[in-house]
């Protein structure tokens, strides 16, 4: 590594970690007066209080890594320029490219560890807060935390409801099964709860009700019955309720079992891509640094560039939001949505940086 390099990363890393911890402290403190009330409420422990707190640090992570990487980048370079480091680098020939690789490499770490936060850390502290918010400060029944509930899915021609699905998926409880036949429903069948029997699944406390034309009939006592709601456990994917505590991976197989139970999935696909691309983002916010620092003034100085990134940052953050909310609609495709603002902000980076090469 040139001496350059070493001492771009150098300023880059003091004033990352700075941004960093001050942005990520400053998220903590809203995090913690939001939930008082709820802390005041239902009369939580310290514990409970500090792990639900703590346990939402890395996912406010993932979200000030990429700042954090533009605020590193951008003061470290407004103070080579004022320093006139900048202006003799320049002068002697240096291209923009040059300051940006350590930087861009940089970046690249930066997107590293918000990947890494995102897939392997944060889908867990999330489930552990929303645990210890609904168990233990509120006091729900943990077995709502671990099973799926109010679940809707194809089995052949018939639509099947159950009010919950437990862990092991060998058994459902509140089953509605409405048949359909040339857009008619010609059977309902209730039943308080399906297992499965190793071979199929069998319904008990069974009551039908059959219809035909403008009369209807009804049969109740039924007992068990056999009914293949599914071909078997395995095919029902149970994963965790929300996409902030699923990985990419578990979304994936979320998205693919809702898909084949005729249910849909567009919510899903856009987080599903988001989260393939917010981490990118922070080699983005290095790359944009690189031409917004070249342009400094003698009166703008550190705190017109702190200014400038907390407002390209925010620019980019509600773009992103917006993208994928109209995502969400199914105006654009899901990995449009998601990578729009990536795409977008990265070719008007590299526009910036060849209109600030040519005006040198």
């Amino acid at each position: 590594m040139s001496l350059l390099s070493r001492y771009l990363t150098k300023a880059f890393l003091r004033n990352f970690l700075l941004t960093f911890f001050t942005l990520t402290g400053l998220f903590v403190l809203v995090a913690l007066f939001e939930n008082m009330r709820l802390f005041f409420k239902y009369d939580a422990t310290f514990a409970e209080g500090l792990t639900m707190v703590a346990g939402q640090i890395p996912w406010i992570a993932t979200q000030t890594l990429p700042l954090s990487a533009l605020m590193g980048a951008l003061i470290a370079l407004t103070i080579m320029a004022k320093n006139g480091e900048l202006t003799v680098l320049r002068s002697a020939g240096l291209p923009l490219y040059r300051l940006a690789f350590p930087l861009l490499l940089c970046g690249t770490l930066v997107a590293a560890g918000t990947y890494a936060l995102q897939e392997w850390v944060a889908p867990h502290t999330n489930a552990l807060v929303r645990q210890v918010k609904q168990v233990s400060i509120k006091g729900r029944a943990a077995e709502t935390m671990t099973r799926s509930t109010d679940v809707w899915f194809k089995a052949g021609d018939a639509f099947v409801h159950a009010d919950l699905i437990t862990g092991d998926r060998l058994a459902m409880k509140g089953i509605e099964i409405y048949e359909v036949s040339n857009g008619e429903l010609p059977r309902s069948i209730f039943a308080d709860d399906a297992r499965w029997s190793g071979d199929q699944w069998i319904l008990d406390g069974v009551f039908i009700v059959a219809r035909s034309g403008d009369m209807a009939w009804k049969r109740a006592g039924v007992g068990d019955m056999p009914y293949p709601l599914a071909p078997n456990p395995d095919d029902i994917y149970i994963s965790r309720n929300e996409p902030a505590e699923m990985n990419m991976n578990e979304l994936g197989k979320t998205i693919k079992s809702r898909r084949a139970q005729a249910l849909g999935v567009t919510n899903l696909e856009v987080d599903y891509w988001a989260k393939s691309a917010l981490p990118f983002s922070a080699i983005l916010m290095t790359l944009i640094a690189v031409p917004f620092a070249s342009r400094v003034s003698g009166r703008s100085g550190l705190w017109g560039a702190v200014t400038r990134g907390i407002g390209f940052g925010l620019l980019f953050f509600l773009t992103f939001m917006f993208s994928t909310s109209i995502g969400k609609t199914g105006s654009l495709p899901p990995s449009v949505a998601a990578w729009l603002p990536n795409v977008s902000f990265a070719i008007f980076a590299i526009y910036l940086m060849f209109r600030a090469e040519k005006a040198r």
